[in-house]
């Protein structure tokens, strides 16, 4: 059952997780997806509801009445204490009050499109999304939108190059470090590929082979098939592979190593 009202997150009911993050207040934040929901847990283990409650009332005004499509969207935060909320071509901002509103729409900024499905916020508070066009966007805090990287259509290229002319196979996750760096897992190309603050890009992991192998040595030297990427408190890389498999890629060297799964799957 859901409530509006703070439960133990261990006794809570959640379906459908399509996309979490972690805030600056160390909340954590839940999409479920086929109900149109976003839930949040406190530091203290408390879960209560943010967004998609019933009787749903529109998407200007408060959040919790608000019915968001986070099927096949992202959610992140950034150090305001705002939650964004992707849901195909409208990005949607929860501000601490808990009132939603729409932060940027493709009907208004046409460049946006229709299908964005990931979402990360850099140190400074600007927002990097992914689109399937395959194309990286950054989105100004006054919602104008820029094309970074992919505008040259789906593929791989680019490397050692400005990242406005390269392209990406099937761009699937963001990621930005401490330092404002950009992370993109591109499974179809079966690489991690980096823009640096230059706006320079290069691959830091993956060979482009479909395999899991390379362990212990250096990521650019791996084969990995990347479907989601994060950076831990230490400052690593964690790829999550389509491989059954966790790796992290160490910040100090590069090198790569298995954390989680053994590359099998396990029904148990």
């Amino acid at each position: 059952m859901v409530t509006l009202e703070p439960q133990s997150a261990l006794e809570a009911w959640l379906s459908n997780i399509t996309s979490l993050s972690i805030g600056s207040n160390k909340n954590i934040f839940v999409a479920e997806g086929f109900f149109g929901r976003v839930r949040v847990i406190d530091p203290s283990g408390q879960i209560s509801l943010l967004a998609g409650a019933s009787p749903r009332t529109g998407l200007d005004g408060p959040a919790a009445f608000a019915r968001v499509d986070v099927l096949r969207g992202d959610l992140a935060t950034d150090n305001a204490g705002n939650t964004f909320i992707a849901s195909f071509g409208i990005i949607h901002k929860i501000d601490p009050a808990g009132r939603i509103s729409a932060f940027v729409d493709y009907r208004t900024r046409p460049i946006l499109g229709v299908g964005i499905f990931s979402i990360a916020i850099d140190p400074s508070g600007q927002m990097f999304a992914l689109d399937w066009d395959g194309r990286v966007l950054r989105i100004g805090s006054d919602g104008e939108v820029s094309v970074i990287a992919g505008a040259n259509g789906t593929g791989f290229s680019g490397d050692g190059g400005p990242a406005a002319l390269a392209r990406f196979t099937s761009p699937v996750d963001v990621a930005i470090d401490t330092e404002g760096v950009i992370y993109i897992a591109d499974e179809g190309a079966n690489r991690i590929r980096r823009i640096a603050l230059d706006g320079t890009i290069d691959t830091i992991a993956g060979t482009g082979v479909d395999v899991s192998a390379g362990d212990n040595g250096p990521a650019s030297l791996a084969s990995l098939k990347p479907i989601a990427i994060a950076f831990d408190r230490k400052g690593d890389l964690l790829v999550v592979e389509g491989r059954h498999r966790v790796r992290r890629i160490a910040k100090a060297d590069g090198r790569i190593t298995s954390v989680i799964g053994d590359g099998t799957c396990h029904s148990e």
